[in-house]
């Protein structure tokens, strides 16, 4: 008999945490994405409307949907801002998560939760286990710029909003250097894939002695 477990993945942006999650997903197992849960309260949510609206002004929402570049903008010249826009995103969020995952957990051995923020959030003591992914800040940039339209000076903010890897490692159970490209990745995703498995027969072992 196996046990099922929640297995939380965090990494910078341009980490690569992603790459890992789609192999996740393409071996069967849900994936929730922190980030589009947030934006989807962002977009919908009344009471998270009003309260940004009212700290931020009505130019946080323009014919009903959020005004994504200008809640960026003020998000990213001020840790005030931030620090306020997190308080109003982060408890919804991590409410859905939690019932989210659990409802999925009675059905699949391992879900997934990515989150750039899991630890800004405050939400690593929902996880079994933690996956850390990281990578070089000049390689995370020009990963970015390639997909997003983002300048520098915009990846280079985002980034400082997030904690460094270095005080994340110590925290997860498993630690992904991406620094060799998607090949390389993609092999250590599933070798670290493949050890997770593993540990949800040996938890179950564990519980039976």
């Amino acid at each position: 008999m196996e046990k099922s477990l929640l297995i939380g993945v965090t990494g910078g942006i341009g980490s690569g945490k992603s790459t890992f999650c789609n192999i996740a997903q393409k071996a069967g197992y849900p994936i929730l994405f922190a980030d589009d849960i947030s934006k989807k309260f962002l977009g919908t949510d009344p009471v998270v409307k009003s309260k940004l609206i009212k700290r931020l002004g009505t130019q946080s929402y323009s014919n009903g949907k959020p005004n994504k570049d200008f809640i960026a903008d003020k998000i990213f010249s001020s840790p005030e801002i931030l620090k306020f826009v997190n308080s109003v995103l982060h408890p919804p969020t991590i409410d859905y998560i939690v019932n989210e995952s659990n409802l999925l957990l009675q059905s699949n051995l391992l879900v997934f939760v990515e989150s750039a923020i899991l630890f800004e959030a405050k939400m690593d003591d929902i996880f079994d286990l933690i996956v850390l992914v990281k990578s070089e800040t000049d390689l995370q940039i020009n990963r970015v710029k390639k997909r997003n339209n983002l300048t520098e000076e915009k990846i280079h903010l985002i980034l400082n909003s997030q904690l460094p890897d270095e005080n994340k490692e110590s925290k997860c159970d498993f630690v992904i250097n991406n620094i060799k490209g998607i090949d390389d990745l993609e092999e250590k995703s599933k070798f670290v894939l493949g050890l997770i498995e593993n540990l949800t027969r040996i938890e179950m072992d564990a519980d039976q002695l």
